[in-house]
């Protein structure tokens, strides 16, 4: 995997319906030029061989997280995400393919750890009230949520500092940008020296 000398701090997103020109633009993308068609290709295949070297579950299992992911002219690679029946939302993930990849995979580990046997809890925590969740544990669900996610990231690139540093910003990121995060007076961190996930309090602002 080649180093990514960057990261993606924030992701454009946009809300859709179904049958919208948004719609007709980024699920249906009908017409491609060639150019799409190659980025669009070598990105998914990145992902088949993330998918390949650590998880090796059957793709569509992936693919179902995300209704559309590829690349489009002038707006860069991109992800489509079914949220609600009839209701989509788009993330513009950029023009650096390794960026775009490992933003998406990040969300990818999250999600799949989250609905996966042993941790449906969190999902439905996730849809429950905060009225009636002890938030504490909520954080301790999320940090395991987070060690997982780094864990598989970690068998794929082979002990590499850089773009280890860099998918612990991206698990960071995500986590801290979900809206029932934001709800709480505490951020997740990761501790270099102790090479753990936590939770701190957010500084205040005047």
């Amino acid at each position: 995997m080649d180093n990514n000398s960057g990261m993606l701090e924030n992701i454009q997103t946009y809300k859709f319906r179904q049958n919208s020109e948004e719609y007709k633009k980024y699920v249906e993308h009908e017409n491609p030029t060639k150019e799409e068609e190659l980025k669009t290709k070598l990105f998914l295949c990145k992902i088949k061989d993330f998918n390949n070297k650590t998880l090796n579950i059957d793709f569509r299992d992936i693919c179902s997280l995300f209704r559309k992911s590829g690349y489009i002219s002038n707006e860069g690679y991109y992800t489509v995400i079914d949220y609600e029946r009839g209701n989509y939302e788009v993330m513009l993930l950029g023009n650096d393919i390794n960026q775009a990849f490992q933003y998406l995979v990040s969300n990818i580990m999250l999600q799949i750890y989250e609905m996966s046997e042993e941790e449906k809890v969190i999902a439905r925590v996730k849809n429950t009230s905060f009225a009636y969740v002890v938030a504490d544990d909520f954080c301790k669900l999320v940090i395991k949520d987070a060690e997982f996610a780094l864990s598989v990231w970690q068998k794929y690139i082979s002990n590499n500092p850089v773009e280890n540093d860099n998918v612990i910003k991206y698990i960071v990121n995500i986590t801290n940008n979900d809206y029932l995060i934001k709800d709480l007076d505490v951020k997740l961190h990761y501790d270099d020296e102790q090479g753990k996930f936590e939770f701190i309090q957010k500084e205040k602002t005047r």
